[in-house]
């Protein structure tokens, strides 16, 4: 629950002559001071700002006659100090305020306007008290000091003559209860009939500490045995003192005690750390964990363990190695933070302590080495903490919020407001910071508790006096107004939010009772908008179940209190107690329990669940016990002023030990997958899950079980629970090495958040045993999430590696199961073979032994049209097959990819038959499994038999191992001959190698050619279009050689319609008469544009093919477009020959004709040059009757590539759905064999007749056509036979919804 962030900081110890050696660093009880101890001086210092008030330097007589400083004690009312030396003295001194002293580092501002202070931070609000250090007395003693510690209001001294006395702090000893080891009876538990006391001379006490909440010491002896002295009485009377030893530990070097959770924790010389508690059945040790460095974390042995410190709330353990090195652990044994892993690894402490609320950690640094300049120094590490370790009902929030002593930080999946600033979506890695402000923190560092409300939009935080709480909406903090009101009381348990009113649990230092208050979230900070309701204990937790309030208080009794919110003020709510409950016979102290909440769950689940709180879950020291209604009591609903619970005898019932963290959905949703389940985080022991299994049929048998308790190990820290996402979210600790700052080798700290998928762990669980419908159900549950596949993916490569790899025989493996659980997902194909390319290829044969063999889940995924996962499985299969049986493969892929025009799936294609090497070879590859040992090579031999069966005769054969078999060996010897062989081998294998790759090539090219082929002939031009773009096809070369075979078009009519719905085409409408069309004014060459594309053109062009959709994109080199281009065009910007040939043949005849077209009828001529004027023939069609402009870009590069390749049919349909006449009449110049115009023929008559019947939109356009054939050849015209004459019928035009009347036919209709 904590993590280091920030940079470590190194303060002046003040040794003036740095030489001295630091001994020891302690804070008292309130932390608020801490003394740093050397050879001949004790430090006073400040915690928050860390700055030194009083330093005493012993002289160097009483150096020569008392010895140097070994140890410091601190009084409990921090009056007094006694330093233990190394000639065995006790000296104790005085520390008292100087009435005579305002305070300490008192800052004035200057007299210059300029130069004073405008910002808050830059005062020091806390008084620094100046403290008067004085030497009360001294006291000597026979033997050696070992160790000293508190007990109460006395000391506990340990020396080296085996004894352990007890000292007041007047100086005077206390007989009476002074402790002989030699006297005191030793055994494994206490139900033991003998006891044994210490024999061995010289045994005596090297470290020690005391628990009340445990009941005794945590001792360790000379001898490196560790043992826990308790006594029946609160006195410690010596005649009832018995020591438990600790079996498992022979070489212990220290000892620390957790109160909260009444752990003991032994370091050793192995580097490892053992971690007991008392069993309370027979009274003995009992080892609960061990906390072992992986290799991952540090490879090899850290050394010794120097020191163990338990933070202040008991949360989290600290751990220094003698040789070098920090660690941070959580109660129950997870690895939070390494100091190892940091380069040059500048921690080498000899002593630590924490500071208050556990934000600091000092550190007593002795270095590496001499010339490092770290050693001999106090160093500082900041820490932020979770925000459950103090306020457990944070429980209840599905984000993380980390909490440090000026700042909280807070890492949410949604989108939280920000003001002005708009929103944001703080998750992954980032973090909201809320900084608290100077004016509150100032005063009343540092921050204890912090809430959040159920939007994520206000936080509130408290620190050692009063509260404030920010809007993230507004960006604004609200404080009290009345500093004195402020200073008036002290959160002591909890701080929560319920609706609108912020909710805390409070001493009030004035009238010297506890309460429970309310403050309205709208109104200002103020004792006038206060709702008091007093409690007659002190509050020490507090949690919310909708509108049911639980608090905890210090005489161990649970009070349950109604809130109910006022009808006419939603600022008012109403406080009623309902029941108070006594739970003192569960716990041996009130500061033991953890945390206590309310939930639904009862031991006998059910379907349909009730809102109605149905338990009380009570976390005591790590186990975690559930109080729960009575079975007539579940269904009645808990009224205002009625008791919860009916019985007052109340059964416990233990669900989980080593409980760090519970999380129990607190109110209904319909989201809610797993709503019905408890989560438990038991530290190294990783997680576990308590699920309902609710029957499959509906009845259930009585004997069968109805809850299950699911274990699993996760990866991070959990810190919170995402029901629906099926998510758990927490943090790390990451550092960061800035090698050129001026903090040297110290690494910058950071705090990154993490989350982890469940789903797959609990799935496996139920597999596991047999629970496969309750697996189903669950999984059914969560098929929506984006990651399901991937959850199912990380459950099936899980079970392949641990029984795959498996030394040991499994005669039920859970793998098939697995597979046919993940069977009854739709996404079965993908998650096999994604776990098979993130596996060890030794491990294929296992996998698919039970999930089928790979050629048929690649021919599945063909049939269901999966075809990225089939491309998946090529690899596989390039694996598992022969070079040839691959390339079938990937050749069905290819042509199926093509078919659904899948362009980038088949250029990857495409590539990958180009990667395979034909001289492969040509039998299957044989994957066999490795075993974990590698053993000689055995060779057959009939008469090894002998060693196993003896002489055995078998039919006459006598096998013996005296005689040696007969093996003649040759010499072998290569000739000139050989050489030159091998030789000629290896060029013929060059050449044959070139051959076959140049018959690759041919047979790529030829899959891509019969499909283009089968596009042609479907008239699917648009693919067309777009296949040649994304495969770099030549489609110009191509379409030349096909001119005359699948270039044709058989059915120009079907084909024209193919276009307009390929390329969405509206079909022309003509609402205006003939001469229309053929108005004077200044239009395009529409040949130009036609023929002449520019660059610009021609780009955006292939960009459309591309684009057009999003599966089919794909990005084309640069040096292929090129080189496509120059074939499509000779060269960038120039029309081709025939292009240029056409146009110098239709200006001569213009000029010969004098630039005029003359019709009959009229005598109405074209004003001017007819290329402009039939640029956009049909005005009356306008835009609306057009397509897109990505349509006719692609439509007119298709058209330049028709006139390139000379298709004429496809160049005459594109131009006539263009309507461009200039690119018909270029058309038709271009035929110039007598089949061609035979076809062309029969075309024009077949859309002659077509337009006719169904769509007379395209005959102004014909005819217009038909005149300009006309004037610029008339010997091409002749040749093309008259076709009949028509005229415009009321006929409702294609793909318009207007009617065409009847119009009277020009006079002179071109023939065409």
């Amino acid at each position: 629950m904590y993590f280091p962030i920030g940079w470590p900081k190194i303060l002046n110890s003040r040794i003036d002559d740095g030489q001295e050696k630091l001994r020891k660093i302690l804070c008292n009880r309130d932390r608020i001071l801490f003394a740093v101890l050397s050879d001949s001086q004790i430090t006073i210092w400040f915690s928050k700002p860390a700055l030194p008030i009083t330093c005493h330097k012993r002289s160097q007589e009483s150096l020569e006659k008392h010895g140097t400083n070994i140890d410091l004690q601190w009084r409990p009312d921090s009056t007094m100090l006694v330093i233990t030396t190394s000639k065995n003295f006790l000296l104790f001194f005085h520390l008292a305020v100087d009435s005579a002293k305002s305070g300490l580092y008192s800052q004035t501002d200057s007299p210059q306007a300029a130069l004073r202070r405008d910002s808050p931070e830059l005062f020091i609000k806390e008084q620094i008290p100046p403290l008067v250090f004085s030497k009360a007395f001294q006291t000597g003693l026979d033997a050696p000091l070992t160790c000293v510690t508190s007990i109460r209001d006395e000391l506990m001294v340990a020396t080296a003559s085996g004894h352990v006395l007890r000292y007041r702090w007047d100086g005077t000893i206390n007989y009476d209860y002074c402790l002989d080891l030699r006297r005191t009876p030793f055994s494994v538990n206490q139900q033991v009939s003998i006891a044994i006391p210490i024999q061995e001379e010289g045994v005596h006490v090297v470290d020690m500490e005391y628990s009340p909440l445990v009941g005794g010491f945590a001792t360790v002896l000379s001898d490196g045995r560790a043992a826990f002295l308790t006594a029946s009485s609160l006195k410690f009377d010596p005649n009832s003192v018995q020591g438990i030893w600790a079996a498992s530990v022979s070489d212990a070097t220290c000892a620390t005690v957790s109160h909260k959770y009444r752990l003991i924790v032994f370091g050793r010389s192995t580097g490892e750390s053992v971690v007991c508690c008392v069993d309370e059945s027979t009274g003995g040790l009992q080892v609960l964990h061990r906390l072992i460095l992986s290799s991952k974390d540090f490879a090899g042995s850290p050394g010794p363990v120097g020191r163990l410190c338990w933070t202040p709330d008991s949360c989290a353990l600290a751990v220094t190695w003698s040789s070098g090195g920090l660690s941070l652990w959580s109660v129950f044994g997870t690895l939070l933070a390494c100091t190892l892993a940091w380069e040059g690894d500048v921690v080498a402490a000899v002593n630590m302590e924490w500071g208050a609320e556990g934000y600091q950690l000092w550190l007593l640094n002795a270095g590496r080495r001499d010339d490092d300049g770290f050693a001999n120094r106090l160093m500082q590490l900041s820490f932020v903490k979770s925000a459950l370790s103090v306020n457990p009902c944070m429980s209840n929030q599905e984000h993380v919020c980390l909490q440090g002593e000026d700042r909280v930080l807070i890492s949410c999946d949604g989108p939280v407001s920000l003001g002005a600033a708009g929103q944001t979506r703080a998750g992954s890695k980032q973090w909201i910071t809320v900084p608290v402000p100077h004016l509150y923190v100032g005063s009343n560092w540092p921050i204890r508790y912090t809430a959040l409300d159920d939007g994520v939009q206000h936080v509130a935080v408290a620190g050692r006096t009063g509260v404030a709480h920010y809007s993230l909406a507004s960006r604004r903090w609200k404080l009290f107004g009345n500093e004195n009101q402020e200073k008036d009381f002290v959160v002591t348990g909890g701080l929560m939010w319920w609706r609108q009113l912020l909710l805390m649990g409070c001493y009030n230092i004035a009238q010297k009772r506890d309460e429970i208050r309310l403050y309205p979230r709208e109104s200002r900070l103020d004792n006038a908008f206060v709702q008091v309701t007093p409690v007659d204990a002190q509050v020490l937790l507090l949690n919310l179940y909708q509108d049911t309030l639980i608090a905890y208080s210090a005489d161990s009794h649970i009070s349950l209190y109604h809130i109910q919110e006022s009808s006419a003020d939603p600022t008012v709510a109403e406080v009623r107690r309902i029941q108070d409950i006594d739970i003192s016979a569960l716990t041996a102290h009130p500061a033991c329990v953890v945390s206590v909440s309310m939930s639904t769950l009862r031991m006998e689940p059910s379907r349909h669940r009730s809102p109605i709180a149905q338990s009380i879950l009570v976390n005591i020291c790590g186990r975690l016990l559930m109080l729960q209604r009575d079975p007539e009591e579940a269904g009645r609903p808990v009224e205002a002023a009625a008791k919860m619970f009916g019985s007052s005898v109340l059964t416990p019932t233990v669900l989980a030990s080593m409980v760090e963290s519970v999380w129990c959905p607190g109110t209904m949703s319909h989201r809610m997958k797993l709503a019905d389940v408890l989560w438990i985080n038991s530290g190294q022991h990783g997680m576990r899950v308590w699920l309902p299994l609710f029957p499959q049929h509906g009845k259930a048998h009585n004997f069968m079980s109805k809850r299950i308790m699911l274990p699993f190990q996760c990866s991070i820290y959990p810190l919170a629970v995402k029901y629906d996402d099926a998510v758990i979210l927490g943090a790390e600790n990451d550092t960061v090495e800035f090698p050129g700052s001026g903090c040297g080798r110290l690494p910058y700290c950071a705090v990154e958040r993490t989350s982890q998928v469940y789903l797959q762990h609990i799935l496996r669980q139920l597999l596991r045993r047999n629970l496969g419908y309750h697996a189903w159900e669950i999984a059914h549950r969560y098929t929506h999430l984006p990651y399901f596949s991937h959850a199912l993916e990380l459950l099936l490569h899980e079970v392949v590696e641990e029984e795959a790899t498996s030394k040991e025989p499994i005669p039920d493996a859970l793998l098939p199961r697995v597979i046919e659980f993940i069977r009854e997902f739709p996404v079965y194909l993908d998650t096999v073979v994604r776990c098979a390319r993130k596996t060890e290829m030794a491990l294929w044969s296992y996998l698919f032994a039970s999930a089928g063999q790979p050629v048929q889940l690649f021919q599945q995924c063909l049939r269901l049209q999966q075809l990225d996962t089939a491309a998946s499985y090529l690899i596989i299969l390039q694996n598992l097959e022969t070079a040839e049986t691959s390339r079938h493969y990937v050749t069905l892929l290819l042509d199926a990819s093509l078919d659904s025009c899948r362009w980038r799936l088949a250029k990857d294609l495409t590539r990958f038959l180009r990667a395979i090497d034909p001289s492969d070879l040509e039998s299957p590859r044989e994957l066999r499994q490795q075993l974990s040992h590698v053993t000689p090579p055995v060779s057959p031999n009939e008469e090894d038999l002998s060693l196993v069966y003896g002489t055995l005769q078998v039919r006459g054969r006598s096998l013996s191992t005296s005689a040696n078999p007969r093996v003649e060996h040759k010499e072998v010897t290569r000739t000139n001959s050989d050489q030159r062989a091998v030789r000629r081998k290896s060029a013929g294998q060059e050449r044959t190698d070139a051959a076959e790759l140049g018959q690759q090539r041919l047979f790529i090219d030829q899959v891509l050619e019969r499909h283009a082929r089968k596009l042609l002939t479907k008239w699917r031009l648009r693919d067309l279009g777009s296949f040649a773009a994304h495969m770099e096809f030549h489609l110009v070369e191509w379409l030349r050689r096909e001119r005359w075979r699948a270039a044709l078009v058989d059915d120009l009519v079907a084909a024209l319609r193919r276009l307009h719905l390929d390329f969405q085409w509206p079909y022309p409408v003509p609402p205006q008469p003939l001469g229309f069309f053929l108005a004077a004014g200044e239009r395009k060459d529409s040949a130009d544009s036609a023929v002449q594309l520019d660059e610009a053109a021609a780009r955006a062009a292939r960009a459309h093919w591309r684009q057009r959709l999003p599966e089919r994109g794909g990005a084309r080199r640069a040096g292929a477009a090129a080189a496509r281009r120059d074939t499509l065009a000779g060269h960038p910007g120039r029309p081709s020959a025939a292009t240029r040939h056409a146009r110098r043949r239709r200006q001569r005849q213009h000029h010969e004709r004098g630039g005029i077209l003359h019709l009959g009828g009229g005598g109405r001529d074209a004003a001017g040059d007819a290329h402009q004027r039939l640029r956009r023939p049909t005005a009356a069609a306008g835009r609306g009757s057009r397509g897109t402009q990505q349509a006719e870009v692609q439509l007119r590069y298709l058209l330049q590539i028709m006139l390139e390749a000379e298709c004429v049919e496809w160049a005459l349909l594109i131009s006539i759905v263009l309507r461009d006449a200039m690119a018909v009449v270029r058309t038709v110049h271009l035929t110039g064999a007598s089949d061609g115009l035979g076809r062309l023929q029969a075309g024009l008559r077949a859309l002659h007749a077509w337009t006719t019947t169904e769509c007379v939109g395209y005959q102004p356009f014909l005819q217009v056509v038909g005149r300009q054939l006309l004037a610029e050849s008339p010997s091409l015209t002749e040749r093309l036979a008259p076709l009949p004459s028509t005229r415009s019928r009321t006929v409702s035009g294609a793909g318009s919804g207007s009617t065409l009347t009847e119009e009277p036919e020009p006079e002179h209709r071109a023939n065409l």
